[in-house]
């Protein structure tokens, strides 16, 4: 539901936006071609919103027991852990204590994780246990 009312909030703010600056700035210049970068704008954000939405089901709903392949931080901001079975854990400001080789273990129907880090004698070790909802 809220979804929901964040994307009607922002489409009734661009609807606002292009009515007044074509009404005000550029009057007589409003054809619904000028909607055209607003809905390609917005049809972007929502395509990825929802595909995250879809990938974050599927982590909740699947049993997990994988290890970190890669990590990519291109979004400054968040790391993406990148998981050998295609799964993906995102980090939002570095939160997390992940290595590439940290291995991942999750029960179906949960956002809690265990992490396993190897010890100097290449085994397997309880790291930390995370939950993906906070």
């Amino acid at each position: 539901m809220n979804r929901i009312i964040f994307y009607a909030f922002f489409v009734t703010a661009s609807t606002v936006i292009s009515i007044i600056y074509y009404r005000y700035v550029k009057p007589g210049t409003f054809n619904f071609k000028s909607l055209v970068p607003f809905v390609i704008f917005f049809g972007v954000f929502i395509y990825f919103d929802i595909s995250g939405a879809i990938k974050r089901n599927q982590f909740y709903k699947n049993e997990i027991n994988s290890i970190i392949i890669k990590s990519s931080n291109w979004q400054v901001r968040t790391t993406e852990f990148y998981l050998k079975d295609g799964f993906q854990i995102h980090s939002s400001f570095n939160s997390l204590d992940l290595q590439i080789g940290d291995s991942i273990v999750k029960k179906a129907n949960t956002t809690v994780y265990d992490v396993y880090r190897k010890d100097y004698n290449r085994i397997y070790v309880f790291l930390k246990k995370y939950d993906s909802s906070k």
